[in-house]
């Protein structure tokens, strides 16, 4: 996997992980990199994204040794933003998720997972929806909502959960920001 990762080609501050004939919902993932929570944004970090198409499969079958075939690398730009577009992913027994992995000049390779809620589950866009969405930024989502996850039952969302917002055209976007303490490191 190190070896795909190397030659990956790195791409600007936003990456198309699906061409536009992929079957599926279209999704689009953004947020900011941080190296600790509140902390100032970092430019310059080099994020490699993967994850399963709507099948649940990560690759083609017989081309399993190419790796993942949704995936990209990019870097955050300068106020440490990233933009990945691509389909909804499908689920192979776990939620569907979106794997990544981060790493920049003094800055170890961390991984991390986003697990999404359910495309059902997508929450038109109005100004409530937009308060939803910087309450998932701050960790927390108002009273009344807190059925995304009935487990915690304190109003906050898992770490690395989130819940898409369907726009106008049925495109689903979800705000993931990363501080960087939380990833699991990896092994060189």
């Amino acid at each position: 996997m190190l070896a795909l990762l190397v030659a990956a080609a790195v791409a600007g501050w936003d990456i198309a992980l699906a061409p536009d004939s992929e079957p599926g919902r279209k999704l689009v993932v953004s947020g900011v990199v941080r190296k600790a929570p509140g902390g100032p944004p970092l430019a310059g970090v080099s994020v490699y994204a993967y994850h399963a198409d709507g099948n649940g499969l990560y690759a083609l079958k017989g081309q399993e040794r190419k790796g993942p075939r949704l995936a990209g690398t990019l870097r955050t730009r300068e106020d440490g933003r990233y933009l990945i577009r691509t389909v909804y992913p499908g689920t192979y027994g776990g939620p569907p998720h979106v794997h990544f992995e981060m790493w920049g000049k003094g800055i170890a390779r961390r991984a991390f997972v986003l697990n999404l809620a359910a495309a059902s589950l997508a929450m038109p866009a109005t100004p409530e929806t937009s308060r939803v969405d910087r309450a998932q930024r701050k960790g927390q989502l108002s009273s009344g909502l807190d059925w995304v996850d009935r487990p915690q039952r304190q109003g906050k969302l898992s770490p690395g959960l989130a819940v898409p917002v369907r726009d106008t055209k049925g495109v689903l976007h979800v705000t993931y920001d990363i501080d960087l303490t939380s990833g699991s490191l990896m092994p060189r």
